[in-house]
């Protein structure tokens, strides 16, 4: 029935559109996460090719400036963290856009300190002073971090900062240039097998509001208004993606060829790796928390990162994630006895 409805979706696309469905190619810029495995899941199952689309994806640098990219649609679609430069760049008359979510509640992110301070560093009031890794400036990781510390009566001013790419924490931990560092998977389980760091404060479980939606797939829009149909019939193929990716995140029969993807793609160093630590979640339904993006918008401007606050509807365009739930339905998830929390459950 999915793919029946699937089908009459593309049809009425076409004959709405400009003839018969052509190969049209998209260049799509994404992060080396475990959430990528959604983009990656509609390339290799088919949904972009069933699609009419063409679909090349790139590996960025989680602390690239890749918002240059974008805006000159050298990228047409970029999966990214919501960072202050995604706020400026669209007050500036960038053509951007958020359309689908890609990283929400529960992110997985983790506040760790190095394992010589264990004992030192036990509550959130021991960091003030200390020296705290962050990935990139202006990123959703300062301000995950200034969650943090606001549940201990700290601020982001009570603390020290460096920047250093994730790969680059475990030299930071080593040589001591940290006291703490933010991290994402999988160095939240590489860490402590590495006798660098320990967790300790799990993001989920302070910040607020939720969902949270860390990162997403952002559109460049003088690209989608020459190209509005092909932008639809993206999005909609990419939903069915997040839906594997939302099955295999809750134990589903896709998960062990989801991990030989990933595998593929340099997200870890092996199946039993990937299969065993915390996966990030996404909405299955694609939209963004937009009470998240608000409050996170603010703080941008609280720190001047951001000069002013932008209505949020000149920042989100919804009806392509709108029309692709239209068509698709609701998610059905398959493994009902998963106990996890988020995609879809």
């Amino acid at each position: 029935m999915l793919h029946l409805r699937w089908l009459m979706t593309l049809l009425a696309i076409a004959m709405c559109g400009s003839g018969a469905l052509a190969d049209e190619r998209i260049k799509v810029g994404t992060t080396r996460s475990t959430v990528m495995g959604a983009v990656f899941a509609a390339r290799e199952r088919g949904y972009f090719k069933e699609a009419g689309l063409d679909v090349d994806i790139e590996i960025i640098d989680a602390s690239a400036a890749f918002m240059p990219l974008l805006a000159t649609n050298q990228l047409q679609v970029v999966e990214g963290g919501v960072t202050a430069s995604l706020f400026n760049g669209i007050q500036q008359g960038l053509p951007v856009k958020i359309g689908v979510d890609t990283t929400s509640s529960p992110i997985g992110h983790n506040l760790m300190v190095r394992l010589d301070l264990k004992d030192e560093i036990k509550k959130v009031a021991d960091l003030k002073g200390r020296v705290v890794g962050v990935n990139a400036p202006n990123s959703i990781a300062a301000y995950e971090v200034t969650k943090v510390l606001q549940s201990g009566g700290l601020d982001w001013g009570d603390i020290q900062t460096k920047v250093i790419p994730f790969p680059q924490m475990s030299v930071a931990f080593t040589t001591k240039a940290i006291d703490a560092g933010l991290l994402i998977t999988p160095y939240t389980a590489q860490f402590p097998e590495q006798n660098l760091a320990v967790r300790w404060i799990d993001v989920d479980s302070v910040a607020t509001p939720q969902p949270m939606s860390i990162s997403v797939s952002m559109f460049n829009t003088d690209w989608a208004n020459k190209s509005s149909e092909v932008v639809q019939r993206f999005y909609a193929a990419m939903l069915r993606g997040v839906r594997d990716y939302c099955n295999a995140y809750h134990g589903g029969s896709w998960r062990p060829e989801l991990v030989r993807l990933l595998v593929a793609n340099g997200v870890g160093p092996n199946a039993e790796f990937l299969d065993r630590i915390t996966w990030p979640a996404r909405n299955a339904d694609g939209r963004p928390g937009r009470e998240f993006l608000a409050d996170v918008q603010r703080w941008y401007v609280k720190q001047g990162l951001s000069r002013s606050e932008l209505p949020l509807d000149q920042v989100i365009e919804s009806r392509y994630a709108d029309a692709a739930n239209a068509a698709l339905g609701p998610f059905k998830l398959e493994n009902t006895a998963s106990t996890k929390s988020g995609c879809g459950k």
